[in-house]
Order: structure tokens, then C-alpha cells, then sequence
């Protein structure tokens, strides 16, 4: 078994789904079609269909759609999953809603394909449409040099996280134990910052920013806050 088929079994004892977070997402929502980028095991595109949202989870991983589809056909919910990539995503005018969370948009290669991929999520949205991202505060980070993350555990199943900087990329090394195995990846992330994200959302056309400490109403502050979500409009 690979370390992603692995993880993908593993997905939601690791990253469980939070209400709060759930719950953020229904209030800053309107009701309509809902696309989730980055929807791993499918979680919150379920909690929203629960909502009375039609939602459509793309994620480019195979094993976590998978998931996502066995879920789904044991409820009777406005659902849909797709494997796909962010960056192909383009569906013209077509929704209400749009989220990409769980730091999904700094796997990406560089400034310019964290660029096309909001332009495209842009022309995606409805006229007055919303976009919910969220990334980790890479300003904390790179200002603290922060080395690691706290570890995950849930029902005997831990999820180590350490952090290099090379001057352009970190380098996220995971190592993902069971109770019989254990399992290590590399991953490199593009850790884009918060003012050049936020000068990017409004080059781009997005509009009523918040910028926010986190799944709250709190402000973001770039020295304190763990993870940075903005809300826009198109």
C-alpha cells in the first residue's frame, strides 16, 4: 500500500471534520451550486449538502475520491465528486459558492500557478458570487522560522510534520504512524504571504475582502494568527 492510499484511509482520524468550520462555510455561503477545490475525503462538501447546498468536490487525488463517492452513495444529498486539478478548473459564471481550504492552494508550483488558478476560480464564480480560501500563516512561519507542527494523533494514528525553507519553497516532510506501519512523503509548498496574496485577489478583480484570523469573525494578524482565511466577492 503507498504512502497516499495510506493516508487517504487514514484522512478523516487525521483532519476530522470541524462544525465550526462547517458552519463558517453555511453562514458566509448563499444557498446554490457550491464547488469545493481540494475536497480530500469530502467532508465539507457533504456537511453543506446536509445544509441544502449542491456541491461539486474536485481533488486530484484519486483515493481520497473515492472516499468521497462511497460516502456520498450511502446518503441521499446534493453531491457530486470529480477527480481533477485546480488549475483546469473552469466552469464559467457557474457558482454561487466557492471554497479552497485545508492549505490546498500552496501545493502549487509557483506565484504564477497560484495566479491562473484564482483567475479561474474567479471566471467560475456567479456575478456577487463568494470565495472562501484558506492557507496556513506563512508570515508566522517564515518570520519565527517555524521547524514543525504540532502532531496529529487520533485512534492510534499520528501525523508528524517538519518544516525546511530553501529561500523560495518549504519543504513539508510527513511521517504518517500506525499501529502496524509507518509511512514518510515530501511535499514542497509555495508560501505565499499575506499581502501579496490579498494585492493578488484584488488584482484579479475580487472585491469586499475579510481577511480573517482563522474559521472567526476575529481580524488576521500576520505576527499571531495560525492560519489566514479571506473571504471575497466577485
Amino acid at each position: 500500500m503507498t504512502l497516499y492510499q495510506e493516508f487517504a484511509i487514514h484522512y478523516d482520524d487525521i483532519f476530522p471534520a470541524n462544525e465550526e468550520t462547517a458552519a463558517f462555510l453555511s453562514n458566509k455561503f448563499k444557498k446554490g451550486k457550491t464547488l469545493d477545490l481540494g475536497c480530500a475525503t469530502g467532508e465539507y462538501s457533504l456537511a453543506l449538502s446536509r445544509k441544502g447546498f449542491e456541491t461539486l468536490g474536485i481533488d486530484i487525488d484519486a483515493n481520497m475520491i473515492e472516499l468521497a463517492m462511497q460516502k456520498n452513495k450511502k446518503l441521499s444529498l446534493l453531491a457530486r465528486f470529480l477527480l481533477g486539478n485546480c488549475l483546469d478548473v473552469v466552469y464559467k459564471n457557474q457558482f454561487v459558492n466557492i471554497f479552497c481550504i485545508g492549505n490546498t492552494l500552496v501545493h502549487l508550483n509557483s506565484f504564477e500557478e497560484i495566479k491562473s488558478s484564482l483567475k479561474h476560480i474567479f471566471e467560475s464564480l456567479k456575478v456577487d458570487g463568494t470565495f472562501v480560501l484558506q492557507i496556513l500563516n506563512y508570515d508566522r512561519i517564515l518570520e519565527k522560522e517555524v521547524k514543525s507542527l504540532p502532531t496529529l494523533k487520533n485512534k492510534g494514528v499520528s501525523f508528524v510534520r517538519k518544516l525546511t525553507y530553501d529561500g523560495e519553497k518549504i519543504h513539508f516532510f510527513t511521517t504518517l504512524k500506525t499501529k502496524s506501519e509507518e509511512f514518510e512523503n515530501e511535499t514542497l509548498l509555495y508560501p505565499i504571504t499575506s499581502s501579496p496574496l490579498i494585492d493578488l485577489l484584488q488584482e484579479l478583480g475580487y472585491r469586499d475582502l475579510e481577511v480573517l484570523d482563522g474559521f472567526s469573525d476575529n481580524p488576521f494578524s500576520s505576527k499571531e494568527s495560525y492560519q489566514l482565511v479571506i473571504v471575497a466577492k466577485k
